[in-house]
């Protein structure tokens, strides 16, 4: 068995994934707060698990509700220190969006250090790799590198802020 899960997904994203992948199990809830109905094969977290606090909590118990031989697989970026993430938070700290915002600004943690994802995992897990990547994405200029990141990094941003302000913040933000 196989349970995937995440932040925000829409009934018709779960629905296409579940045609695409019908062996696999999809359903909409708080990842944070998952308990599979039995041990599972895979636990599969794309770009989700960034979003959530207390990693040191979580990943202990996403491993045990393992089956043997069962794998954990998670992918993270960890780009809070990017120019491009410094930067929506730097926009964000300012006036007219910081009274919109301030909230947010602490709302996602720093993920933790290799070693530290080791030391949280060791104790439930018989085998472990964890690697870093980096990765270059060649962009045309400033109006690409909003569009990359409207439907990530920046998203909670212009999610939270009044409809006259979204584009005020896009803007200020393209500028620098």
């Amino acid at each position: 068995s196989a349970a995937i899960s995440g932040i925000d997904q829409s009934p018709d994203m779960l629905k296409a994934a579940a045609r695409r992948v019908p062996l696999a199990m999809f359903r909409q809830g708080d990842i944070g707060n998952f308990v599979a109905n039995k041990p599972q094969d895979l636990i599969f977290a794309n770009a989700s698990l960034h979003w959530l606090a207390n990693h040191r909590r979580l990943f202990p118990m996403l491993t045990k509700q393992l089956a043997p031989q069962g794998v954990l697989a998670v992918q993270m970026p960890n780009n809070l220190e990017e120019a491009s993430h410094r930067l929506m938070t730097e926009v964000a700290s300012r006036a007219p969006f910081a009274e919109h915002l301030d909230e947010l600004s602490t709302e996602r943690a720093a993920l933790l250090s290799p070693q530290e994802y080791y030391n949280c995992l060791a104790p439930g897990c018989d085998a472990i790799k964890i690697w870093e990547t980096h990765y270059y994405h060649v962009l045309d200029g400033p109006a690409d590198i909003l569009h990359w990141f409207s439907s990530t990094g920046l998203k909670p941003y212009l999610d939270i802020l009044p409809a006259g302000k979204r584009e005020d913040f896009a803007n200020q933000y393209v500028k620098e």
